[in-house]
């Protein structure tokens, strides 16, 4: 695989309202939330590439949905979920653990794909860019503070790189 291109799912109903009380629920896109994701989905398909992944939560498979215009095979998983976390909003599953589920997934698909989306959500999102450009993982989240914020990841050992750099970013209208 020579590329991966981020993204984080657009806004949704519940952060549009504000309410953070229910964190951990499944809201559909917003209205502004599907705007965002046709401005991602221009973007993204600048960009060549072979299957687009999400998470199993609506707002990820939607966003997904929009971006892939091009139909190719589109796929979600639970790999890609958000950090399990009980209903108190506190951690059933450590980094080290969100690493190991979402980093066991992808990695077998770099003999399967040469470039690939992922719709995911900010923390996953984060620890998938931490893993490839080796950052802290307070740096990698400042990449996905916004909904919608996409990155475009390439490593093409036949050009040269022996490292995975940032080749690209997008940033939709919040408002």
């Amino acid at each position: 695989m020579e590329q991966i291109i981020l993204a984080r799912h657009c806004q949704t109903d519940l952060l549009a309202s504000g309410d953070s009380s229910t964190r951990r629920n499944d809201s559909p896109l917003s209205e502004l939330g599907l705007k965002q994701a046709a401005q991602v989905s221009k973007f993204v398909n600048k960009f060549e590439y072979d299957a687009v992944f999400s998470s199993l939560f609506i707002r990820t498979i939607k966003t997904a949905e929009i971006i892939n215009e091009n139909k190719k095979p589109q796929f979600a998983n639970i790999n890609l979920s958000e950090y399990f976390a009980g209903d108190d909003g506190k951690g059933r599953e450590s980094t080290t653990m969100g690493i190991a589920r979402t980093m066991s997934f992808i990695y077998p698909m770099f003999d399967l794909y040469k470039s690939i989306v992922i719709v995911g959500h900010n923390a996953i999102n984060s620890t998938i860019l931490r893993s490839f450009l080796n950052m802290e993982f307070e740096e990698a989240e400042g990449y996905f503070k916004s909904v919608g914020q996409v990155l475009v990841l390439r490593r093409d050992w036949q050009k040269g790189d022996k490292v995975w750099h940032i080749e690209d970013k997008f940033t939709p209208d919040q408002e």
